[in-house]
């Protein structure tokens, strides 16, 4: 028997938990460590979904990759920018009833099309009714060349998301986002896009769970926090993938993160939050941590867990941009530094 949740911890105050997939619970091919018992562990407080705007997959391919990394997952907890991408389509449209779609993209548009009822096709001279566009890693001048030709006669076009890059082992590669601006070059229109940050495919993945206080769980501010705010839920920022602490004390206001945490496991450990200091000279307390404005620098203080620094500089951050008083981007990189180094 587990022990119960520390009523601090982030999992006490929800009841539904939204994962964003590589950067959260793996990267590339590799699973982030405690990332399995932390999914395992959060199943006990409410449902899990993950949330994904990689759309070359099906909800199951998805789930059979996280078991091979030790993940327990199945098809219906996973939510991917494909579903989203043609719940999208089905209200601009309306039903299937076999209608051609072009598609640009991957199995998973191609497997959602056909659970709505629409027909994929890959050419436009089969006279598609829509164009829905998605990441694939073969995707092919020929295929972009086919939905401009279908383009050019003013159909309905969808794009899953825009990321402009993929996380891959070895780096950034091109993203959908990259493939859909040729397109936008080529033919002098936009899509509309139903991945993260559009709030659509949170819908998608909270439909059925009565949740009434989610939090979506990222390491993007972008895409992750973003959707998080345009659905009016809660977000959690994890410092497991692209997102580093100062680009959180970046972080403008309408994408700022509830929770700054470690990993997904910090979902359920007690939460530490910063403390703003009253007094007529800015300053902000997290845990055995001090953090003062003098002029434009920071002035560190104190001591304690590292994520707990950061947090108290991400709150003196966002306070002194709130009052048009930036901090001075040495001053808070050094500071971070100096946080960093508690381990």
């Amino acid at each position: 028997m587990n022990q119960p949740l520390d009523p601090s911890s982030p999992a006490a105050r929800h009841d539904a938990f939204l994962l964003d997939l590589d950067g959260v619970v793996f990267r590339g091919s590799t699973p982030i460590p405690g990332a399995s018992a932390a999914v395992s562990r959060l199943r006990e407080c409410g449902p899990v979904r993950f949330v994904t705007n990689n759309a070359s997959r099906t909800p199951d391919q998805v789930a059979q990759h996280l078991a091979r990394l030790g993940v327990g997952a199945v098809a219906a907890e996973v939510s991917t920018a494909a579903q989203a991408a043609v719940a999208r389509l089905a209200e601009r449209v309306g039903p299937g009833r076999g209608r051609p779609v072009l598609v640009v993209g991957g199995d998973g548009l191609a497997a959602a099309l056909v659970g709505a009822g629409f027909e994929p096709v890959r050419s436009a001279t089969q006279r598609p009714i829509a164009v829905v566009q998605g990441f694939a890693v073969d995707t092919t001048w020929a295929d972009l060349a086919e939905a401009a030709y279908a383009l050019a006669d003013g159909v309905v076009w969808i794009a899953s998301n825009l990321d402009s890059t993929l996380p891959t082992d070895r780096g950034q590669a091109p993203g959908n986002g990259a493939l859909v601006a040729a397109l936008v070059t080529a033919t002098g229109r936009r899509p509309e896009s139903t991945g993260k940050p559009d709030a659509a495919i949170l819908g998608v993945a909270l439909a059925g769970t009565n949740a009434s206080s989610p939090v979506m769980v990222g390491d993007r501010l972008d895409t992750d926090v973003a959707a998080a705010a345009a659905a009016g839920v809660a977000a959690a920022v994890v410092l497991t993938g692209v997102t580093r602490p100062l680009d959180v004390c970046r972080a403008p206001d309408g994408i700022r993160p509830t929770y700054v945490l470690d990993d997904v496991s910090g979902l359920l450990r007690p939460y530490v939050p910063a403390d703003p200091r009253p007094g007529q000279v800015l300053g902000v307390g997290c845990g055995g941590w001090q953090f003062v404005r003098e002029g434009a620098n920071v002035v560190v203080g104190g001591e304690g867990p590292a994520i707990e620094g950061v947090r108290g500089l991400v709150a003196l951050a966002w306070a002194a941009a709130d009052r048009h008083e930036p901090l001075a981007e040495p001053s808070l990189a050094a500071a971070v530094e100096v946080v960093r180094a508690a381990g």
